[in-house]
């Protein structure tokens, strides 16, 4: 039998995973991540917001959502203002992301982003994840493990 103090370690990992991960704060998390693109939403071209909404992990809606954001945020302090407040909002929900590259990896040797174990306490919305290519990479390793 595994001693107290891990069986204690890994039930507690549990718990806070399940509660992270409960359909009511769940619902709750989306609930304001929804209210975010839709004040955000906005900022871009019709078509842009909708190309956005069908790959928001693409390389191309990287760069959009970027240069809108940064372009608004350099015209409007008021704007930048309630950016901040959303962020803080967010991240105050457990709304995370962690391991995220906007870009591309290109003629690289020996890479590794993330941690070398994981970990049943952390929830994250975006985790491990390369918005472009990856390209002549000797060695690559991204995420736990």
């Amino acid at each position: 039998m595994e001693p107290i103090s891990a069986v204690l370690a890994a039930a507690v990992g549990y718990v806070l995973k399940g509660a992270a991960e409960s359909k009511p704060l769940q619902e709750a998390r989306d609930e304001l991540v929804g209210a975010f693109w839709r004040w955000v939403r906005p900022l871009f071209l019709e078509d842009e917001a909708k190309a956005v909404e069908q790959a928001p992990e693409s390389p191309a809606s990287v760069q959009v959502v970027e240069a809108r954001v940064l372009e608004r945020m350099g015209q409007d302090a008021v704007f930048f203002e309630e950016l901040a407040r959303w962020v803080e909002e967010l991240r105050r929900a457990g709304v995370r992301g962690k391991n995220v590259v906007g870009g591309s990896l290109e003629r690289v040797q020996r890479i590794h982003i993330g941690d070398r174990e994981y970990r049943l306490d952390e929830v994250y919305v975006r985790k491990n994840i390369v918005g472009g290519d990856v390209r002549d990479v000797g060695e690559f390793r991204l995420g736990d493990g």
